[in-house]
């Protein structure tokens, strides 16, 4: 008995099988590893890389500040914070096929390296130049600056792939209006993390602004961050 070749989708997409389209409860419909092309996965493992990287010195750093009045405190916690952000954008864009998220993933990694640049950029005048935690910075700025280098063609391939749509076309059919409300969703849920990873920032960067109302901003910081993740939280589920 001849076996029937398995059609293909521009972009490596697969028909849906067992594998193909999986059901997650809470998480929804997600791709499998199966439907997933092989610049998918490398882009997905140089940000696993990226981040693990980042988060390693800048934890390797934290170790080393004894003051949490510390400007570098606060600068070590918005990079792990931004670096979970950007792995949740890369994740989901990946695994639902969301071109939102891969390009909030590519301009945060792009604002991330302006970050460490001009963080960078300031501590270098300063007279431990030469120290521990200024090889930790160096370090961190080459590899932030390598690791975005490789992201710009990745994301740009993805990207031009994602247009086609195909993973909603598979879900919705190839009716447009069908899939209207897929994207309007995957535009809202791009935008509630967005914010939440903003929120986050900013209200880190207001325990540092020496306004001395430090009680204000920590009572802000402990309701601010849990309403935010419930808004997002919110928004995923629904």
């Amino acid at each position: 008995m001849d076996h029937e070749e398995t059609p293909r989708f521009p972009g490596g997409l697969r028909p849906s099988d067992e594998t193909a389209i999986e059901e997650s409860g809470f998480l929804g419909t997600h791709r499998g590893w199966v439907n997933i092309s092989r610049y998918e996965i490398i882009f997905l493992t140089v940000g696993i890389l990226a981040a693990i990287a980042t988060d390693t010195l800048t934890i390797i750093r934290l170790t080393d500040i004894h003051d949490t009045k510390d400007p570098d405190f606060a600068y070590a916690i918005l990079i792990l914070v931004n670096s979970i952000f950007l792995l949740l954008f890369l994740i989901i864009g990946i695994f639902y096929q969301r071109i939102t998220h891969i390009v909030a993933f590519f301009i945060s990694a792009v604002m991330l390296t302006i970050y460490v640049i001009v963080h960078y950029a300031a501590r270098s005048k300063e007279t431990d130049s030469h120290g521990r935690a200024a090889t930790i910075r160096l370090i961190r700025l080459i590899l932030t600056i390598i690791f975005n280098i490789c992201f710009i063609p990745l994301a740009i391939l993805v990207i031009r792939d994602y247009r086609r749509d195909e993973f909603s076309k598979r879900l919705f059919g190839a009716f447009p209006a069908a899939r209207r409300p897929l994207k309007i969703y995957n535009i809202f849920d791009c935008l509630a993390r967005i914010n939440t990873m903003l929120s986050i920032s900013t209200f880190v960067l207001n325990l540092y602004n020496f306004n001395h109302f430090e009680a204000f901003d920590t009572i802000f910081l402990s309701i601010g961050i849990p309403l935010s993740l419930l808004w997002l939280g919110i928004g995923i589920g629904m």
